[in-house]
């Protein structure tokens, strides 16, 4: 349901036709995940992380990142991928892999939703 109601306020903002599906693909998959990863992995996490230590931060930044994104349905969800993200940053130590990460997990997400959202219509 909460897929829906994502891909519905997706419809709105960018239309269903061919141009607006292209044009919120590229904001979901290419825009999204390079604007949050470089504020939240390479700013707010590594901040966190010399002040905090390895773990705190990535817990402390996943929250934020769940926090940040103001749905309380996917508040839990999203602050795991927040986690995820944070530790592929600082195991790859390449902010292009959370980058590449965060990329597929949005692609994948608004297709399924797309998809959702065709199926209730």
């Amino acid at each position: 349901i909460c897929m829906v109601g994502n891909a519905t306020q997706i419809a709105k903002a960018f239309g269903t036709g061919p141009f607006g599906v292209a044009m919120a693909f590229f904001a979901v998959s290419i825009v999204a995940p390079v604007a949050e990863e470089c504020a939240f992995r390479g700013v707010v996490f590594a901040g966190m992380r010399s002040r905090w230590g390895q773990w705190p931060a990535v817990l402390a930044s996943g929250a934020l990142f769940g926090i940040i994104h103001l749905d309380p349905l996917i508040m839990v969800p999203t602050a795991l991928l927040g986690v995820a993200l944070a530790w592929t940053f600082s195991s790859t130590r390449s902010l292009w892999a959370s980058i590449a990460a965060h990329s597929l997990y949005n692609t994948l997400t608004l297709a399924m939703a797309l998809t959702a959202l065709s199926l209730v219509r």
